[in-house]
Order: C-alpha cells, then sequence, then structure tokens
C-alpha cells in the first residue's frame, strides 16, 4: 500500500468559490502574479529574487527569506535556530547552482491545472500545516483535508510554514513503517 503526505501544501489554484490568496503574504501574492504573466517575466523576477537570497544566506542564514515577507513568529524562531543555519546555507546554494529554473517551474505548478481530482486520492493520507503559514494560509491545507478522502489533518496550532524539523520527522514517521 502507497502512503502520502501532504506539508504545507496548496489547493489548486482553479477551485472554484475558493478564495487562493486570503491570508497570503503580499510578497508570495506577487510571485504568483508575475507567474500568471508568464514563465519570461517569472524568471526575470525570480533571478532579481534568488540573488537577494543568495546574499542573505551567505551573511545570515536567519536572513533567508527577505525581511519583506511578514512571517509569524513561529517561522521567524525555526529561521533564527542556529542548528538549522548550515543546511539552509547549503540548500539554497544547491536549490540555485544551476539557475532558477526549478524556483520557476515550483512557480508556474502552482497556477496550472493539476490534472487529476484529489477526490480520486486512494492513498491514506496525511495533511499537515501551521494556522500561523502566511506562505501556504490553512485555508489551503482546510481544503486539502476536507476533499482528499480518508485524509487526516495534522494542525499546528502554533506553527506557520516551516516546523521544527523534529516535528514533520515525529508526524510523519508512518510515511515508511510498514503497512
Amino acid at each position: 500500500m502507497t502512503r502520502a503526505a501532504c506539508f504545507a501544501g496548496v489547493a489548486p489554484f482553479d477551485t472554484p468559490d475558493f478564495d487562493w490568496f486570503a491570508g497570503m503574504d503580499a510578497v508570495n501574492i506577487e510571485e504568483v502574479g508575475w507567474a500568471q504573466q508568464g514563465e519570461d517575466v517569472l524568471a526575470r523576477k525570480i533571478e532579481r529574487v534568488a540573488a537577494g537570497m543568495l546574499e542573505r544566506v551567505a551573511d545570515d542564514p536567519s536572513k533567508l527569506i527577505s525581511d519583506e515577507v511578514e512571517l509569524s513568529e513561529a517561522d521567524r524562531a525555526v529561521m533564527a535556530n542556529p542548528q538549522l543555519h548550515e543546511a539552509m546555507r547549503r540548500g539554497i546554494n544547491e536549490a540555485f547552482r544551476h539557475g532558477v529554473w526549478g524556483y520557476v517551474d515550483d512557480t508556474l505548478c502552482l497556477i496550472q491545472p493539476w490534472g487529476f481530482d484529489v477526490t480520486e486520492i486512494r492513498a491514506p493520507a496525511s495533511v499537515l500545516y501551521g494556522l500561523t503559514d502566511v506562505l501556504v494560509p490553512p485555508q489551503h491545507g482546510e481544503w486539502l483535508a476536507r476533499n482528499v478522502p480518508n485524509a487526516e489533518a495534522v494542525i499546528d496550532d502554533e506553527g506557520g510554514h516551516m516546523p521544527d524539523p523534529s516535528l514533520v520527522k515525529e508526524r510523519f514517521s508512518w510515511l515508511v513503517q510498514p503497512v
């Protein structure tokens, strides 16, 4: 049997009667707007974003995400954890080692039709989201948990977009347990 887990996942962009942007930080909304303008516009803008991220993480990994983004206190606390700084530095450098196209593709995927209906998912699923997340606001996780059959909602009442790695390990350990 296969299992599925979703962490800070978005609802489909074209979901009827769903305010996809409600509660989302303005910087994230702007990036999605660039994607709506097309790949060329998005790539040019992400080049600038990536340069800023690389510069900030080289100086201070806790500043990986621009101060323009109004992260929750929970996310700021995760970002300030010195035990994560070297991994953050390595991760962002690796992410952009060959350019910005992974970031561009990920952002474009946010606004594209998924090609399947989540109500067809039959695998046991867990949907984890934080109530203070401003990058993927909680209503996305609520929607997924409501619409994926038999999904277990794992709600971090105080968490944001970036939980403590031990929390993710604990909450998703069932993915690797024998069925």
